[in-house]
Formats: structure tokens, sequence, C-alpha cells
């Protein structure tokens, strides 16, 4: 089953550094909990998760809201569900997805929108 999801790019084309994360101690835990669900070899997943939304709506909310998004462009990237795990992170929204190491997410980027403009990119 394909799954859409919304990220927060600096850079338009997207670049492989708009694709990585840093991990820290506690998301360290949260990936292992992650590939234990995947039931992979943890050495096929990348250690670092990526912020990612499931609407436009919240990924809109999130632009709104979040200084660093100014300027900043929105891709969607179409995954396939066993090409990592896709775990909620927070209640407004918000995963964080541990691909394999062999997704080529930056490949697979649309541009959905941007540059953003934090004063009228959300309407409730």
């Amino acid at each position: 089953m394909a799954v859409i999801l919304y990220r927060i790019c600096e850079n338009s084309p997207p670049s492989a550094e708009d694709f990585t994360s840093h991990v820290s101690s506690a998301v360290k835990r949260k990936i292992a909990q992650a590939k234990a669900a995947l039931k992979r070899n943890p050495k096929d997943c990348d250690p670092s998760g990526l912020s990612v939304f499931l609407t436009e709506q919240r990924i809109r909310h999130a632009c709104s809201v979040f200084r660093f998004a100014e300027g900043a462009y929105v891709y969607t990237i179409k995954v396939e569900t066993d090409e990592g795990v896709i775990q909620p992170t927070r209640s407004d929204g918000h995963f964080t997805y541990w691909p394999l190491k062999s997704t080529k997410l930056k490949d697979r980027a649309q541009l959905a929108f941007g540059p953003v403009d934090r004063a009228t990119v959300y309407v409730a």
C-alpha cells in the first residue's frame, strides 16, 4: 500500500540533505522500537528518522508555526509501507519516517508548494 508523505525541504529541487535528520538519544529509542516492529535487520533501516506529515492540511499548519519553514518548500514523496517505518510522533499530525537505506526519496519528491510564506500558507 502506498502512502503520500509531506516533507519541508530547504531546497528546490530538493537535495540529499533535505532527506537527512539528526538523531537524539530519545529518538534512538523510538528507532529501536520501529525496527523491532518492522522485524527487519536493524542495519536495513536508516538510523535517522525524517519529520513528515500525512496530509497537506497538517503540513500547511506546521509551516505556519515553524519559523524555519519560511521560504522553504514542501514536497510529497510516495512510499510503499514496506519501504520503512512510519510512526506518529506527536498528536498534531507529525510523524517520523525511518526509510530503508535502499529507499531513494530525493528521486521521488514532487513539489507540493513553496516557497512558504508563513503568513498565508495555512487556511483553517
